[in-house]
């Protein structure tokens, strides 16, 4: 069982954390040698025992905590009270969005341990937490700001009579293109049908009906919605706020 004793700072034991991908191996300012003395410099400076030195080489920093080996065996150390601090030498080292960072710090909190980051914060001082309050406001701020577009999105569809449900077929999107390419060039609704009858496009998987305007209207409404809907699972799931 942990220890649930906030530990002084003579007595904090710190793991040391860093990471390289496969393309960042190569530049020697983030190696991992560079990174190892970093944060150990930075444990002695700050009257914090440097522990052992867990790395993930060739690992993406937007991978989860829990899928990158070295940085999952930390947490599990520290959550086993093997040790009272995570140093990481730079906030990119630890993860590459905020959703993240923020997991990261959530359990340090509820395990009583520190997330250092070196020049950035430590959870253990009120400035630390001061930063992680912020980038938990401007998280749930983003996600706020999604899910209202989305639903804005969803509610002019409707309006338009944009029937919702499973993803548009590749003929209909095929549709929709062509829709976008003719309304691009200048062409107006009424003459658009007639284009996609001549060169054969279905309405849908096996509707050879001949087109109208309306039909044009929603076949274009349903892929630009598609996209639209696309684009913020892609910026949801990845929490939103990149980091360089």
């Amino acid at each position: 069982m942990a220890d649930t004793t906030t530990p002084t700072r003579s007595s904090t034991l710190g793991l040391c954390y860093g990471r390289v991908s496969t393309r960042e191996q190569a530049d020697t300012g983030h190696g991992l040698a560079a990174q190892r003395t970093r944060a150990e410099a930075y444990c002695h400076a700050m009257g914090i025992t440097p522990g052992e030195w867990i790395a993930d080489q060739g690992r993406s920093g937007g991978l989860a905590p829990d899928k990158r080996p070295g940085l999952a065996r930390a947490l599990k150390m520290l959550a086993d009270g093997e040790a009272h601090a995570l140093v990481v030498p730079a906030l990119d080292r630890l993860a590459r969005n905020t959703r993240d960072i923020l997991e990261v710090a959530d359990r340090a909190q509820a395990q009583q341990w520190r997330l250092v980051v070196i020049g950035l914060m430590d959870s253990g001082t009120p400035e630390g937490r001061a930063v992680l309050t912020v980038m938990a406001a401007m998280a749930e701020l983003e996600r706020g700001l999604i899910s209202r577009r989305t639903t804005e999105a969803l509610r002019a569809a409707r309006r338009s009579g944009v029937r919702l449900g499973r993803p548009p077929s590749d003929r209909t999107r095929a549709a929709g293109r062509r829709i976008a390419e003719l309304r691009a060039q200048g062409r107006p609704w009424r003459a658009i049908p007639a284009v996609l009858d001549a060169e054969q496009y279905p309405r849908a998987s096996g509707d050879m009906r001949p087109w109208n305007a309306r039909a044009c209207r929603d076949a274009l409404a349903t892929i630009e919605l598609d996209d639209q809907a696309a684009a913020a699972r892609i910026a949801h799931r990845n929490s939103d706020i990149r980091l360089s």
